[in-house]
């Protein structure tokens, strides 16, 4: 799956302009917030603006914001997609700190959960990626879906958008992801 393709499926999960009251992000168009399309353009955004958002823009956006500036771009291919759409959905900072613990749960030494991904967590998730294989996405879905619990328990409002996150991570075929990196000689 290339970049173009992990975000055309992200699009269609975040669907169209939504205002919930209960979203800490606020209103959101394409998955894209107000304060997103703010610092995007580099000028305040109106909710109007946010409605008129194309998927072209949105998709510059996550390029740009989500997958080049914090590296993910750099992963192997079988997890870009688990990742980019985790970075989307709780921040790169938080993506990658999920990538981080899962790295420290299936080896050592401990490398730090700080949010950026430095050549250690790249070349430990390439090699952990490698020795693992299906398992090791497996075990980024199971950390994500850990990460929702924790945050419910914390945030009890957010409980109701639980079952679409889990829903969510359901859309990731771990053997789908997997064949599709194999198919394109980049597993």
């Amino acid at each position: 799956m290339n970049h173009d393709q992990i975000l055309d499926d992200i699009l269609r999960r975040e669907g169209g302009f939504v205002d919930d009251p209960d979203d800490p992000g606020g209103p959101t168009n394409l998955g894209i917030t107000l304060k997103t399309l703010s610092d995007w353009r580099q000028a305040p955004a109106t909710i109007d603006d946010l409605q008129a958002l194309s998927r072209d823009e949105a998709k510059q956006i996550y390029a740009a914001r989500y997958i080049k500036d914090p590296g993910l771009d750099r992963l192997p291919p079988a997890v870009q997609p688990i990742l980019i759409d985790a970075a989307i959905h709780m921040g790169p900072s938080e993506a990658i700190r999920l990538l981080q613990r899962v790295l420290n749960a299936v080896s050592g030494p401990a490398i730090a959960e700080d949010g950026l991904m430095g050549p250690l967590s790249r070349t430990r998730a390439q090699s952990e990626y490698e020795r693992l294989g299906p398992a090791f996405l497996a075990s980024l879905l199971e950390e994500r879906r850990r990460f929702y619990f924790r945050l419910t328990a914390r945030r009890p409002v957010l409980a109701k958008f639980l079952r679409g996150w889990l829903n969510r991570l359901a859309d990731f075929n771990v053997e789908k992801s997997l064949l599709n990196s194999r198919e394109r000689g980049l597993a």
